[in-house]
C-alpha cells in the first residue's frame, strides 16, 4: 500500500452515510448459549458521499483523483465534518522527564493545532514538533510534573475508494445519484 497525505478536498453533499462495521465472531452451542469475540479493537467506516448537483469540471477532477489512486489501491485522507474536530483534549499530564505523547486521534491534516502545557500556550517547532501521520507530539523539553496537556486539533481517516473497476460513466453515475463508496484502513 502507498502511503499518501493527499486529502480528498471535494465538497461533498451533507448529510452524507457513514456505515460502522465491527468484526465479531460469533459461536452458537447447541445449549443456545453463545461466546463472542470481538476481532477489531475499533470499528471500520465506510463513507458514501455524493457530488450531486456539481459542475463537469468537479466531476473531472474527481475522476482524475480516483484514477491517481489507482482505485482502491491508494489510500488518503477523508475529513468527515461530523466528527473530525477535537477541543481540548487532554492527552497526556508531565512528569518532568517524558517528552513523547500521542494525540488519542491520527492523522492531522494540514492546518492549525494548539498545544497547551498548564494552560500555558505551546508554540510548534519552537516548543513541541508533531508527526501528523501518527499523532506524536515530542516536547523539546519535558513539561514540569503534574502539568495537564490539551490539544485542540482537527483529524482525518485513511481511507480507499471502495471499488477498482468503475467506467467513467458508471463513476459519474454513482458520484451525482448514489454516491461513491469510501473505505477506512485501519
Amino acid at each position: 500500500m502507498a502511503d499518501t497525505t493527499e486529502e480528498f478536498n471535494f465538497p461533498i453533499n451533507i448529510p452524507f452515510e457513514e456505515e460502522v462495521q465491527w468484526s465479531t465472531l460469533v459461536t452458537k452451542y447447541e445449549s443456545g448459549k453463545e461466546q463472542r469475540r470481538k476481532k477489531w479493537s475499533q470499528p471500520k467506516r465506510v463513507y458514501t458521499v455524493n457530488l450531486r448537483g456539481r459542475s463537469k469540471t468537479v466531476s473531472t477532477q474527481v475522476w482524475d483523483f480516483y484514477n491517481s489512486r489507482s482505485g482502491a489501491f491508494d489510500t488518503f485522507y477523508f475529513v468527515n465534518p461530523n466528527e473530525n474536530s477535537v477541543t481540548s483534549e487532554r492527552f497526556g499530564t508531565g512528569n518532568g522527564s517524558s517528552t513523547i505523547f500521542n494525540l488519542v486521534n491520527s492523522p492531522l491534516p494540514s492546518g492549525a493545532i494548539t498545544v497547551t502545557a498548564a494552560g500555558v500556550p505551546k508554540t510548534e517547532t519552537t516548543d513541541y514538533t508533531i508527526n501528523r501521520s501518527t499523532g506524536a507530539i515530542t516536547f523539546v523539553s519535558a513539561p514540569t510534573n503534574g502539568d495537564a496537556l490539551l490539544a485542540t486539533y482537527d483529524f482525518a481517516r485513511i481511507v480507499r475508494f471502495a471499488e477498482s473497476n468503475l467506467s467513467r460513466e458508471l463513476f459519474n453515475y454513482q458520484l451525482y445519484n448514489i454516491g461513491v463508496k469510501l473505505a477506512q484502513v485501519l
